[in-house]
Parts: structure tokens; sequence; C-alpha cells
């Protein structure tokens, strides 16, 4: 026997030939193993799956709501008088949800809410230069940010009447 095959059938041409069956049906066989190992991992995880994990909360669970009023925001007492007059513009302008919105997005509601686009503008990017930027606080930052907080409390959303 030349080629090192059965009478007939050299083994390369099996082995091609068994390589292009695989090939021509891939995708069954990968949608099959997939699911092999979705409901080997579901049998795995059955004890720790439940019912009540899929049901939504209940009214007298303790949920956040846009009718609810957060009274725990913010969660941590403000560390610098920056972060007390950004939290301050956003309580005063009665923005909703601030704890899951960017700096920038309460900036644009605060704004839309009619105070003074010059002042929150101030505001915010001073929160964020010492919030996110790990600046400090310098007398600059402290009077401006002052200046801006004194400007929208005078007009307290007067713009927008």
């Amino acid at each position: 026997m030349k080629g090192g095959g059965a009478a007939g059938f050299p083994l390369i041409n099996v082995i091609l030939d068994s390589l292009q069956q695989l090939y021509n049906h891939r995708l069954v066989l990968i949608t099959s193993l997939l699911l092999l190992i979705i409901c080997v991992l579901g049998l795995k995880n059955h004890d720790q799956i439940t019912l009540g994990q899929l049901e939504t909360p209940s009214n007298n669970q303790n949920t956040t709501t846009r009718e609810q009023p957060i009274s725990d925001w913010p969660r941590e007492k403000p560390s610098n008088d920056i972060s007390k007059a950004w939290i301050e513009m956003i309580q005063i302008a009665e923005i909703d949800d601030p704890h899951v919105r960017t700096p920038k997005e309460c900036q644009t509601a605060v704004i839309k809410a009619g105070f003074d686009p010059k002042a929150v503008e101030t505001i915010t990017k001073a929160f964020v230069k010492v919030q996110y930027g790990n600046k400090s606080v310098t007398p600059v930052h402290h009077n401006r940010v002052q200046a801006a907080l004194s400007d929208l409390l005078s007009t307290d959303g007067a713009s927008q009447e």
C-alpha cells in the first residue's frame, strides 16, 4: 500500500473529506456546542436560579423612581466647598435622578431648568476638576464657584419665566 492508506483510500483523502464535512456543517456544530454549554451551565446553577430572582420588585421594597424624592442623595457628605456648591446647584434646580447622571448631563438639565448657563458651567467645570481630575480647591476656584452659586441663588431659575 502506498500513501499509508487503506485499499483504494489514501489516509489523507479520508482526513480531508472529514474536515470538509465538519466545515460544511460548522454552523450546526457550533450551535449545538453552544446549546450544550448553556444546558450544562443551567444544570450546574439550577439550585441558584429561582423565580424570585426574575420577579419585579414589589411596591414595599426600597426602589428609586422619579416620583420618590431622593433623600439619601448625595450619599456622602461633600468633602469641599466646590462639591457643596455643585450639590446645592443640583438641589435648587430640582434635577431628577442626579445619582445616575454625569456632571455634563446635570449641567444640561440645570440650564434647561432656566438657570444661567455661564454660572452653571463655572460650577460644573470646577466640580469635575476637583472631583475627577484630582485637582485641589484653589482660592480662585472657590471664589469663582461662590460667585456663580450666588448668581444662581439670586435668579433661582428666573430666566426661564
